[in-house]
């Protein structure tokens, strides 16, 4: 389902143990800020968004064992 967002606000408190995420076919230009405090997370997709580039702070997601970016516009991948 297709929500159309550009931004997301949650409040990290109350998910602490996220284990999966779906923010896929939205207009997220930059992998939202909350996400790195989501230790947790095993899963997520951001697939057809406008991503360009992925955050060195991804690697903090050391849970992460699914990352789909696929159909986003990625130029810069972090060197780390």
């Amino acid at each position: 389902r297709d929500f159309n967002l550009q931004h997301l606000s949650i409040d990290e408190g109350r998910f602490t143990n996220l284990t999966e995420l779906n923010l896929a076919h939205n207009f997220f230009a930059e992998f939202p800020p909350f996400l790195e405090r989501f230790t947790e997370m095993r899963e997520l997709s951001m697939e057809s968004n406008k991503l360009e580039a992925i955050p060195v702070t991804i690697a903090q997601l050391a849970n992460l064992r699914v990352l789909d970016l696929r159909g986003n516009h990625l130029a810069v991948l972090p060197k780390e």
